[in-house]
């Protein structure tokens, strides 16, 4: 009868007393070297290292040079104190304060001069930095140990392509040290080192905007895993960071006059946005950061298919979520970490171009592909880890090709920024005069017409004045018009218009023959900004030509007597050119209408010299 039992007992895997003794095969040196944790890290920073490669040879481009060349004219002591007491570079009209990222870059400047290859190096540098915080954050999320979880989300967040813009394109310091100052708040927060979270996450705030909303991050995490400890403990573990958001929006308010940063179109997204209107655009972003291919046009239906899927699933974790660890929590903690970072953004668009606005949306991508993972009940031969980990490898199947296809895309742009920025200096133009140069491409885009990497959307005159040149060859950019709306500026005398034609700068012949209709303008003595205007198009747009950046608007109007009306030029761009540059901003105003906007009439062109002479 015994033997009987021990033999059912062997049968069914289970031992008469005590548990089962299972045999382990003793690993020899290559089977513990193919699971040394240092040896999978190589290999994941040497996979990223050849993906980013194309990337890390190119040129400054776009607002680097403009960024760059104010941080190298004025002095380090000069800069930092601009930046520490005012709006990033006296941008008044959008109000950035980063102080502390931006000190970063003035010591990269010292170390790299105007080499960009060091820059790119030492950002992937800190891209890998990130990524190992994303691994310790994740393994320590709820008092857990999952390795699988943990390399789920690093892979999704290092390899996406996205990260592109963050990581070659220099202007976007400030999100990459943000990221590493927030990581290493959340993973201090974790180990109940609040002081030390508290600090970090002050600094976070002095990079960049965003690590605003890492409070709301952590509250989630906590809630999410049902801490204890009553409205005390709840107190002890946040009441720091929101003291300290609190006091930042204060601060921001008395310094620069705006509690919440940005450009002043997309705060007033984040200020008024609607939610009943997002659920469809939130899909969309969803999608996109999933498979960033943004010529792919997924309809409506299918989106809101997919939307009653993800609402579904969330409703399915909110009931489920008391059992720990498991995938319930990942899937609400994954979609709140989405939510959170994107709302300074108001849930808008990212594509390749402004792919750094997605940075910190991909650990929360991440973080759903963990719940998928949990979720999943076969392939039944599969272990559990490694079922964690599929939904993550096969999302990086899918990205790899793309991440190498953007990183050559940011090559591209960067060659093509040096080529024309070259060319100019080789045009035949009279010293000191201006030079006026159109039809340069502002990105590289996909065949769909997707922005994917910029090249002179900005900076294109920053780019031929020192530092980056010997002679200030007084460049201004042109905003993309057809040749007929150029009429005031061709043939202006002893200017130089030339336009982006094949690859190379062709210099445009003067303007003949009579300009199409008149806008009559009139300055006004009270005011260097204002001026009248008197026309019989229905409605008028404003070209304003600075060496900071060209600008069109919409003229907006206040009626006067004998016909005529106030309009004013915009006071932030004039501001702005005096404070960097200091050069004579060129301006006309074309009259339009029709029921193809089709232009009826055209100013004579006009100067507005600094106000500071």
């Amino acid at each position: 009868m015994t033997r009987r039992l021990d033999d059912l007992h062997q049968a069914r895997g289970e031992a008469r007393v005590g548990p089962v003794r299972r045999h382990t095969p003793e690993l020899g040196p290559l089977g513990r070297l193919l699971r040394h944790p240092a040896l999978h890290g190589f290999v994941f920073a040497a996979v990223l290292v050849s993906c980013y490669a194309p990337a890390l040879g190119r040129a400054f481009v776009s607002v680097d040079y403009l960024f760059l060349g104010r941080l190298a004219l004025g002095g380090f002591g000069e800069v930092f104190v601009e930046q520490a007491t005012g709006p990033f570079l006296g941008f008044g009209n959008a109000p950035f304060y980063r102080p502390l990222s931006t000190l970063l870059v003035q010591l990269e400047l010292l170390l790299f001069g105007l080499q960009p290859g060091g820059y790119l190096v030492l950002h992937l540098c800190v891209h890998l930095l990130n990524a190992w915080l994303v691994h310790a954050v994740v393994r320590r999320l709820w008092g857990g140990q999952s390795r699988a979880a943990a390399w789920a989300v690093t892979l999704v967040f290092a390899f996406h392509p996205l990260h592109l813009n963050t990581v070659a394109f220099v202007s976007s310091y400030a999100t990459l040290s943000m990221t590493t100052c927030l990581l290493g708040c959340c993973l201090a927060h974790l180990a109940d080192r609040r002081r030390l979270a508290v600090l970090l996450y002050l600094l976070a705030l002095g990079c960049y905007e965003q690590a605003a909303v890492l409070p709301a991050l952590l509250l989630m995490h906590d809630a999410i895993g049902a801490r204890r400890g009553g409205w005390a403990g709840w107190w002890r573990a946040h009441g720091g960071y929101w003291l300290v958001a609190g006091c930042y929006f204060v601060f921001r308010r008395l310094l620069l006059g705006n509690a919440v940063g940005g450009y002043n179109g997309m705060r007033d997204q984040v200020l008024s946005i609607d939610l009943t209107r997002s659920p469809l655009e939130f899909m969309r972003g969803l999608a996109s950061f999933a498979y960033p291919d943004f010529d792919l046009r997924l309809s409506d239906g299918l989106l809101a298919g997919v939307g009653l899927l993800v609402l579904s699933a969330t409703l399915l974790s909110l009931w489920r979520c008391r059992r720990a660890g498991d995938a319930p929590r990942w899937w609400l903690l994954g979609l709140c970490w989405y939510l959170i970072v994107q709302l300074p953004y108001a849930l808008a668009p990212v594509v390749g171009a402004n792919g750094r606005y997605g940075y910190l949306a991909t650990i929360g991508l991440g973080l759903l592909a963990v719940a998928v993972g949990k979720s999943l009940r076969v392939p039944r031969k599969l272990p559990q880890p490694a079922r964690v980990l599929l939904p993550a490898v096969v999302m990086l199947g899918a990205q790899l090709p793309l991440l190498v296809q953007t990183s050559e895309a940011y090559r591209d742009a960067g060659q093509l920024a040096a080529h024309m920025r070259a060319a100019a200096t080789q045009l035949d133009h009279e010293p000191g005069q201006p030079l006026f140069l159109g039809g340069q491409p502002p990105f590289l885009s996909s065949p769909g017409g997707s922005p994917v990497a910029q090249v002179f959307a900005w900076g294109l005159s920053s780019a031929l004045r020192p530092p980056f040149s010997e002679t200030d060859l007084r460049a201004y950019a042109l905003p993309r018009l057809d040749l007929t709306a150029l009429r005031p500026l061709l043939g202006e005398p002893g200017t130089t218009t030339a336009w982006w034609i094949d690859n190379d700068w062709a210099v445009l012949p003067a303007a003949r023959g009579r300009t199409p209709g008149s806008v009559e303008i009139q300055p006004r003595d009270d005011d260097p900004l204002s001026f009248n205007l008197r026309s019989n198009a229905p409605h008028h747009r404003l070209i304003v030509l600075s060496r900071i950046n060209p600008l069109v608007l919409a003229v907006e109007r206040a009626p006067q007597r004998g016909g005529w009306e106030t309009a004013t030029l915009p006071a932030w761009l004039v501001e702005i050119d005096n404070h960097l540059i200091g050069d004579v901003i060129y301006w006309w105003i074309e009259g339009r209408g029709g029921s193809d906007d089709a232009l009826l009439s055209l100013s004579p062109l006009q100067t507005l010299r600094p106000l500071n002479e």
